[in-house]
């Protein structure tokens, strides 16, 4: 057959599938018309799409059926957009900018930008959100199910007010409600000041925090905590922390990330620097926390504790806490300070096979007097080899490192949980 013949045959076999809409489509992509569609210059009288966009992102929401991806176009955006639609497993609904374009929002006075609840299937993805007053950018409540944050930026003024809102913040306080299955992942979050920059509290479960950055945090990053109140098992469980970069202002009140009561958490290959403590764990006295894992993180710098286990109520000791393959170094520290800092029971405790190193002073540091732990493994670690090293527990000091492990070291059964990698 004549090439000139070949090339007219697949024309008109393009023309004919694509007139049938067989030809595929990315909603990733952005190369379609097909959507609802927003514009700074659109008409919430118009219908909607390309050639005749709304005005406002809320219209576009209240007309979101599951499947549909909502595309703002170029420009800056000031609202409070209520969602409460639902997507579907394989029809969600996505809300995102059109192609590549540069879209900015901006929550109108002291109410989110984004405000979710009792939703399910609903995606956020690719626009940089600017904290300019209490505000918190996006907020989840109720009974929500795979909501997923994905590759934004939060900025926030330097001009916020003391407590502003979170770049996200997730609640479930209801006892009969969870929100679950929740991915906030490829994020950017700059100069977040006060509030913790992502903040999930209560009933939060089967949740995955990976691959965020965050620049200059003058606050914690990452707030994990129980609902307040009665003792009731409203608390973060089930969820991954891994693969993020926390890096703290030098002169950050709070931790990295702060833990209150949680239940069945991994962390690895997060690095967390900076900032007076990396990463802070304590009991309530309405909520335990048990079943944590830390496995190949890196704290570095940090002036008082890379890692604080703090005295919670008597009752209620932590429970069930494995470290391993992590890596401490600290430069900085002042003679008070420590790479891991114990002040808590705890029962099952695990410290295998990390690297405490740099500090000139505390590898090791436990100062509560009595009833330290119950079951404890220190095996296998590789600790500072500065003569002014002290290693501490329950009150006694050790200088020399030999006698130390032989003093406290046991054997501790196997955690209940599974470690991610």
């Amino acid at each position: 057959m004549p090439r000139f013949y070949s090339v007219i045959i697949m024309l008109f076999f393009l023309l004919f599938i694509s007139g049938c809409g067989m030809l595929p489509f990315s909603a990733d992509s952005g190369e379609s018309d097909e959507g609802i569609f927003v514009s700074p210059s659109g008409n919430d009288e118009q219908n909607g799409t390309i050639d005749a966009p709304f005005q406002s992102v809320q219209k576009a929401a209240d007309t979101a059926e599951a499947g549909d991806t909502i595309y703002l176009r170029e420009g800056t955006y000031h609202e409070n957009v209520k969602v409460s639609q639902q997507g579907e497993e394989q029809l969600p609904i996505i809300i995102r900018p059109f192609e590549n374009e540069n879209v900015d929002l901006k929550a109108a006075g002291e109410k989110p930008f984004f405000s979710l609840k009792d939703t399910e299937y609903i995606t956020i993805k690719k626009f940089t959100f600017h904290q300019e007053n209490t505000a918190s950018m996006i907020a989840s409540s109720g009974e929500t199910r795979a909501l997923q944050i994905l590759d934004n930026r939060f900025l926030s003024s330097q001009k916020a007010e003391e407590e502003p809102g979170s770049a996200v913040h997730i609640a479930s306080s209801d006892a009969d409600s969870i929100h679950e299955d929740t991915i906030i992942s490829g994020n950017t979050v700059e100069r977040w000041k006060h509030s913790p920059a992502f903040s999930l509290l209560g009933n939060i479960t089967s949740f995955t925090v990976s691959h965020n950055r965050f620049e200059k945090a003058s606050g914690t990053s990452l707030d994990l905590q129980a609902v307040p109140g009665e003792v009731n098992g409203r608390v973060p469980s089930e969820g991954n922390v891994k693969n993020n970069i926390i890096n703290s202002s030098s002169g950050s009140p709070g931790p990295g990330i702060a833990i209150e009561g949680a239940h069945t958490i991994a962390f690895s290959h997060n690095t967390i620097r900076g900032g007076s403590v990396g990463t802070f764990i304590r009991n309530t006295s309405f909520a335990e926390t048990e079943d944590l894992s830390f496995k190949n993180n890196v704290w570095q710098e940090q002036t008082s504790a890379g890692t604080a286990l703090v005295q919670g109520p008597a009752e209620r000791p932590i429970s069930r806490i494995s470290f391993s393959k992590n890596v401490w170094e600290n430069a900085q520290g002042s003679r008070d300070s420590a790479q891991l800092r114990i002040q808590s029971s705890i029962r099952h405790l695990s410290v295998i096979n990390n690297e405490f190193k740099g500090n000139t002073f505390n590898g090791f540091y436990i100062d509560a007097t009595e009833d330290i732990s119950t079951y404890v493994t220190l095996k296998d670690n590789s600790f500072p080899s500065s003569s002014k090293a002290e290693w501490k527990w329950e009150g006694r000091k050790f200088r020399d490192l030999v006698t130390f492990q032989q003093y406290i070291e046991q054997d501790a059964p196997a955690s209940s949980f599974g470690e991610t990698e």
